[in-house]
Formats: structure tokens, sequence, C-alpha cells
């Protein structure tokens, strides 16, 4: 039987490697110092912007553990961020990859870890419930991501989770899928998942999914779609830009959206849709752009779209929606403005229109084909052990 210790936030297994190397012979309290700065500080500030150590680590951390975080950053070569140094460490020493005394060392098992070791990662992916949800994506993909959290609020349960608790049950999932994805285990479509090739190969590398014909029809079911998908925005992408327009509106409208408008024609960027949603008691006025082309989106099409959205619409939530992908500067653009001016673009790239097509049933038709698997233990345990209890309890009663 598994011995589960589910940590509430799973590292990256990248940075984890660093930290348990760099954590050898140091004082346990120095680390700590580090991880008590940061929670000081976010008690009196709401900055809440880890991401470039180089930025805050001079700024909120003092003394030895503003010395340590930047030697872990600089000597992780910007794989290790100190912000989450805490989360690596207890997760290393409940796997027994770290001995904490008044010093860290580490074990045979700790460097088995950093060296890649196979059979250490699995047992740490068993022990932390990562297979768990690995197997739940594969067996249901493209797997909905508040189906997955379902089953792992009762995995967790079931496991007696000594350190998840019911509040802790999304973001110990999205630490999780987070592993999982930079390891290239498993694929994101907006708020869905699959398992790619690599993910499935691991799978039958412990034991799962070792049915070959199952395995042949999975994969030819996975090459049928991404080649409907194709098509599927090979269609889109021959719409004319005005009548892509309206093809929006009758998604916005199947999505729940209300009183969606087409716009003057713009031109260019601009807000060629308006739209209005209920969130709870709120109407949220929606702006949206919608735009058909192959090349990706550049990050001031996005400043300008935001500019629109202001000027003549006073919208509080924008849409970008592109049958192309997004550029790095765009998505920054867009995390900025989320940041620092409080206004919220939504992305929706080519992949993701696709996705929500798929959700909405729109210009497709839907067919299910029903897999089973076998439970060959069940025939080969479930009524040899009532045999066998009922074996011992006559050889009892026949006793003098």
């Amino acid at each position: 039987m598994v011995e589960y210790t589910l940590s509430t936030l799973l590292p990256n297994y990248t940075a984890a490697k660093a930290v348990i190397k760099f954590l050898d012979n140091k004082i346990v309290s120095d680390i700590f110092a580090i991880s008590g700065q940061t929670h000081d500080y976010m008690q009196n500030s709401k900055n809440d912007d880890w991401t470039n150590p180089d930025e805050w680590i001079g700024e909120r951390l003092n003394g030895k553990a503003q010395e340590l975080a930047r030697e872990l950053w600089e000597d992780s070569e910007g794989v290790a961020n100190p912000r989450y140094v805490l989360r690596s460490t207890l997760f290393a020493v409940r796997l027994g990859l770290l001995l904490q005394r008044r010093e860290y060392s580490i074990t045979e098992a700790g460097n088995k870890f950093i060296n890649g070791d196979e059979e250490v990662i699995k047992t740490a992916d068993s022990r932390e419930g990562a297979q768990f949800i690995l197997d739940k994506i594969r067996k249901h993909q493209p797997c909905d991501k508040e189906n997955i959290l379902e089953a792992w609020g009762t995995f967790t349960r079931d496991a007696n989770a000594r350190y998840i608790q019911q509040i802790n049950i999304e973001p110990s999932l999205a630490t999780r899928l987070d592993n999982l994805a930079q390891r290239g285990l498993i694929k994101q479509s907006r708020n869905s998942y699959s398992t790619t090739n690599e993910g499935n190969a691991y799978l039958q590398s412990i034991g799962k999914y070792r049915n070959v014909e199952k395995d042949k029809i999975l994969e030819q079911v996975g090459k049928l779609r991404d080649s409907l998908n194709d098509k599927l925005l090979a269609n889109i992408r021959g719409i004319e830009q005005e009548n892509f327009k309206y093809f929006i509106v009758d998604l916005l409208q199947r999505m729940g959206y209300e009183n969606v408008d087409v716009t003057g024609y713009s031109g260019g960027v601009g807000v060629d849709v308006t739209a209005k949603k209920m969130e709870g008691p709120t109407e949220i006025n929606y702006a949206v752009e919608v735009n058909l082309q192959k090349d990706d989106i550049p990050e001031g099409s996005i400043d300008q779209f935001a500019g629109a959205m202001g000027r003549k619409n006073k919208a509080d939530v924008g849409l970008f929606i592109t049958t192309s992908k997004f550029s790095d500067g765009a998505k920054k653009a867009a995390k900025t403005l989320r940041e620092e001016s409080r206004k919220i673009i939504t992305l929706i790239d080519g992949d993701g229109l696709i996705e929500l097509i798929r959700e909405h049933n729109i210009g497709i038709e839907k067919e299910t084909i029903e897999l089973y698997d076998i439970d060959s233990a069940y025939f080969q345990q479930q009524f040899k052990e009532e045999a066998e209890t009922q074996t011992q309890q006559l050889q009892q009663m026949q006793q003098p």
C-alpha cells in the first residue's frame, strides 16, 4: 500500500533538485528565516509580485536570509526562486531526500533524485498523488479541470491527507498540474488536459495501460482529434472578417452572454463586438476584438485594444479572440494591464477558440465510443478471498 505524503503544494522537480543540492550542510534555522521574512513582508504589503528575485531579494530580505536567498538564486542559475524554498524543502524532507537536524544533509535517495533516477522520481510521484492525476487525465481525456478537481478532492480524503485540507484542494491540484506540464507529461488546452506521448509512456512504465489494443485505439483517436482541429481551424480562417464577427456573436450567445452586438466595421484593432454577462448580482460589460490572421498577435495590438475599450465602450472586461497565437510580448502586455491598471483582457488564441467550439457544439457533431477495461484482479481475488473466508469458518465449526 502506498504511503502518501501529499504535500500541500508540490514543487517543480527541476527547482526541487536545485534546492536539495543547495541545502546540503546549510543550517535549518537560516533557511526558515527566508520563508519567515517573505511571509512577514506579505503580511504588511499588497505587492505580490515575486517573479524576479533580482528585484526583491535586496528590498524584502535582510541579514543571513538575504545572503542565502541570493546565493540560491545565483547557484541555481535562475531555476529556484527563493520565495518558494520552503515548498521544495518540506517536500524533500517528507520524502526522505533530505535529512533535517541542525543542518540539512542529502540522503542517498536525495542524490538519486538530483541525478534523475527514474525509480525515485516515480516514488515521489506516487506518494504525492501525481500518478493518480496523470492516470485520471488519461482515462477521461480531454479531461476538464473541474472533473480532475472533484476526483482529487475524493482522493485526498480517501488517502487521509495530512497536510491538504479542504481549502488547499485547488492550489494543491494546480501545483501538480504545473509539475506534470513542465515535465511534458500533460498538455493543456484552455480548461482541459490530455496526456502527451511521454505521459502515456510513463503510465505504461508503471504498469498502467498495458492494453496494447486500447492504446492503439486511443493513439488513433488522438491523431484524429488533432486532424479535425486543424480542419476546423482552416474552416474558420476561411470565413471573411466581417462574417467572422457574427460567428463570434453566435459563440458568445451560446456561452451565455447577452445583448451581443456587432459594432461598426473597425478595419483594424478595435472593439468589434460588445456583450453583457451577469456574474452573480453584477452585470459585466465586455468589449471583444476578433482577429482572423495567421501571424502572431504583437504587443502593440493589445495596447491598442485596451485603449479602444476605454475610449468608446467603457468596458469592464476585454476579450481578444484570434485564430492565430499571441506573442510573448502580447501575453506580457495583458498581464501588465491586469496588474498595474486593473484592466482585464482575456486572450483566446486559435487552440482556445477550437476548445470553445467543441465545448458548445458549434458546427460539429459529437460521436461517443465507449471503451472498457477488464478488472482482472476482481475475477482473480474477489471470490477467492470469500471462498477462503468461508473455508476457515467451516474448519473452525468442525473443530471439537
